[in-house]
């Protein structure tokens, strides 16, 4: 399992832009998926599809990933995606 430091640096670097193309880490790819869980980098693309822009933290707790981050008006969002089916269980802006 990731620490919450590591899932902070790669949040950190999926949201730096990078000249020329698009930021990309996989992270536990085939052992989520042995596992029938999605990863984080799934998580993060679920989080974008419903308003994240910028990512700042993702921790997984409980059977979910929590994404935070901003939004396209720079408010707080948080996004809970079900570790197992990549449904969103919860959104939260502040």
């Amino acid at each position: 399992m990731l620490t919450k430091i590591a899932v902070v640096a790669l949040a950190l670097a999926v949201s730096a832009p990078v000249p020329g193309g698009v930021a990309s880490a996989q992270v536990l790819p085939q052992a989520a998926q042995e596992r029938g869980m999605i990863s984080a980098e799934q998580a993060i693309e679920i989080a974008r599809r419903h308003g994240l822009v910028n990512v700042e933290e993702i921790d997984l707790d409980d059977g979910k990933w929590e994404v935070e981050g901003r939004d396209a008006q720079n408010r707080e969002i948080e996004v809970e995606i079900d570790v197992r089916t990549g449904q969103v269980v919860d959104i939260d802006r502040d």
